[in-house]
């Protein structure tokens, strides 16, 4: 891409208008220092967040005035000495800094304002799925959601200029919209998955006492309460054990962790307890047999969008035991 000022990537992909070449020179100018990022924070905050403008006065003039110092580039005429030259665009750089360490301190102060503004306060959302149910939700920042059943996640209604961050109970799909400069974070119990743009499965529900983590593309990395820390690459599958504060990776079938989003219902070796618990989600019943003659299975078999009655004659057929449905109960007979 032919060189271009920075803010004129900045402006393009604060419209959302950035291409892959953009957000490389985006990145690269961020990790070059602390300040950048921080720059470029602010201006997202006037810029992008809504809910600030109004507190910011004259935010539109403030923003351009910004970067009219940052980039400003001074027009030098041939016919002066070089040295003289090389000097006056020091200075200009000089004033340049100078002018954003000042209008730097005034944002810090105006964000100061904004968040602890008694007036301004972003509402927790928190979407949730009873047993049988499934939900696709849109974001703030534009990623999506697929909630399975018995699962809920919480959200700010506004993701903050540093970061976005959800909380998740049970199961989700997550396609995480790309934004290098914030993380998109995923805590779910013990374990925060953090990731810029890419698109990833995690299974957390309690009942199992182990979380799962998916990863179909891009990168993300997963840390515990101890500060243990796995990396993920695209096609691999962790489980943290909740009770011994241990990761065992490893590569996955994705299509045995992400197919619930698609009406498909996968078990591979499954024991009894968790086809039934698979099954309870699923259909949204509650399953009835005697504990004492409660089989061992390693049950394997793909349904797709199959009705509860079909999927019982199947395994029955194959595990040896009859059924009874009656309403959102369902008894077993070994």
């Amino acid at each position: 891409m032919k060189e271009r000022d920075i803010d004129e990537v900045i402006i393009s992909i604060l419209k959302e208008h950035g291409t892959e070449e953009e957000y490389t020179v985006l990145n690269k100018w961020l990790a070059e220092s602390d300040d950048h990022l921080q720059t470029f924070e602010h201006l997202k905050l006037i810029w992008k967040e809504k809910s600030a403008r109004p507190k910011v006065p004259n935010a539109d003039q403030l923003a351009d005035k910004i970067w009219a110092k940052a980039t400003n580039q001074y027009v030098l005429r041939e016919d002066k000495p070089k040295h003289k030259n090389r000097w006056k665009r020091y200075l200009g750089v000089a004033a340049a800094i100078s002018a954003l360490v000042i209008i730097s301190i005034l944002l810090v102060r105006n964000e100061f304002y904004i968040q602890n503004d008694s007036t301004y306060t972003s509402r927790i959302i928190e979407r949730s799925t009873l047993a049988g149910q499934k939900l696709r939700i849109t974001l703030p920042d534009s990623s999506i959601v697929w909630i399975n059943s018995e699962s809920s996640i919480k959200y700010s209604e506004h993701f903050t200029a540093k970061d976005r961050i959800v909380e998740l109970k049970g199961e989700a799909y997550f396609k995480v919209k790309k934004d290098p400069a914030r993380t998109f974070e995923v805590v779910a119990g013990d374990l925060t998955v953090k990731a810029l743009g890419t698109s990833f499965n995690v299974n957390a529900f309690n009942s199992e006492k182990k979380i799962k983590v998916a990863l179909v593309e891009g990168k993300v990395g997963i840390v515990n309460k101890e500060a243990l820390t796995v990396l993920l690459n695209a096609g691999e599958l962790a489980v943290y054990n909740t009770t011994q504060k241990v990761f065992r990776k490893a590569r996955t079938s994705l299509e045995d962790e992400v197919s619930w989003k698609d009406g498909r219902m996968v078990f591979r070796h499954a024991d009894f307890d968790a086809v039934i618990a698979q099954l309870e989600r699923w259909y949204g019943v509650k399953f009835f047999y005697d504990e004492k003659a409660k089989p061992d299975w390693d049950f394997t078999a793909n349904f797709t969008d199959s009705n509860l009655e079909n999927v019982l004659k199947v395994i029955g057929f194959g595990e040896g035991f009859q059924f009874k449905i009656d309403g959102d109960s369902v008894t077993l007979y070994f």
